[in-house]
């Protein structure tokens, strides 16, 4: 029962939240986004940057973005707002070194 629940929490937050990459600025070894990150009916545009480095084994760009702004949306409990116009992916891992786990 509880396993239902949390499913459906899932599938509400889903709902609300979203993030999509709208635009690549550059291609590696440093890549650049545009992203558009959504939460509760309000969009903002965020640039984010990260390094070919960051990626791990068999993981996209695509997945990476998504994994970096479930961090900030969920574990630190930021508005689409709050992110800011960038987010730097070094400014991250230095400020939240476990930030993947």
């Amino acid at each position: 029962m509880r396993k239902r629940s949390t499913q459906k929490q899932r599938e509400e937050r889903e709902r609300k939240m979203g993030v999509e990459i709208v635009e690549e600025l550059e291609q590696g070894p440093t890549f650049r986004f545009n992203v558009a990150v959504c939460q509760d009916d309000q969009c903002s545009m965020v640039e984010i940057t990260f390094k070919q480095e960051h990626l791990r084994d068999g993981e996209t760009t695509e997945s990476f973005v998504q994994l970096v702004f479930e961090f900030l949306l969920e574990k630190q409990k930021k508005s689409a707002d709050e992110i800011g116009e960038s987010v730097d992916v070094e400014q991250l891992q230095t400020k939240f070194p476990d930030w993947r786990n």
